[in-house]
């Protein structure tokens, strides 16, 4: 992801606490770069959304988060 655009989510997983938010936000951008490679292949976006929420939800819940989706 460039630097750019993940710089964001770095900042918000720095003033959460996360240990190591670059290696962090790498992994949420592989995951999430794996559901727009299953959406584009043609699967369906309410199991993709489904798949993305309990891979991620854990770690939003883990943060004070809610881990549902809107």
């Amino acid at each position: 992801m460039h630097r750019d655009v993940q710089a964001p989510l770095i900042d918000s997983l720095t003033a959460l606490g996360v240990e190591g938010p670059v290696a962090t936000a790498e992994l949420i951008n592989a995951v999430v770069h794996a559901a727009t490679l299953q959406l584009e292949s043609g699967h369906d976006l309410d199991q993709v959304r489904a798949l993305l929420a309990s891979m991620l939800g854990p770690l939003v819940r883990e943060l004070g988060g809610s881990g549902a989706l809107p």
